[in-house]
């Protein structure tokens, strides 16, 4: 399996890489753009902190996508957009054409920093 970070700042970029090497992994790499700049290229899921509102997250997303669908034990779960969000998402959410699966993230971790943020996964 590959993974492929893309990012438009370097910098963090430099310190996947540097961590990856130390660590061994030789299925890492790094690209320095930005996701809506990639062109003739197809993941099986895209993962973003909240850069943008949901809408223009899936818009930048979506084009780079594949129509995929993977076998996770029992469940099959089609390629997708998966970003971390926090606070009351409904009026960002309604906003966009995509009806996102939530998960609440407080439910796993109890932390006070946990609270209001959420996982949110729009399949393809």
């Amino acid at each position: 399996m590959q993974f492929q970070l893309v990012d438009s700042i370097g910098k963090k970029l430099k310190v996947v890489e540097n961590i990856a090497a130390a660590i061994g992994l030789s299925n890492v790499t790094t690209q320095h753009t930005r996701a809506e700049d990639i062109k003739n290229r197809k993941f099986d899921f895209a993962v973003s902190r909240a850069v943008a509102p949901l809408g223009e997250l899936w818009k930048w997303s979506r084009p780079i996508l594949k129509k995929a669908e993977y076998q996770l034990g029992e469940e099959t779960v089609a390629s997708g957009l998966i970003c971390l969000k926090g606070g009351d998402l409904a009026a960002e959410i309604e906003a966009t054409d995509c009806r996102p699966k939530q998960l609440d993230i407080h439910s796993l971790f109890r932390e006070d920093y946990f609270h209001e943020k959420y996982i949110l996964y729009v399949s393809r």
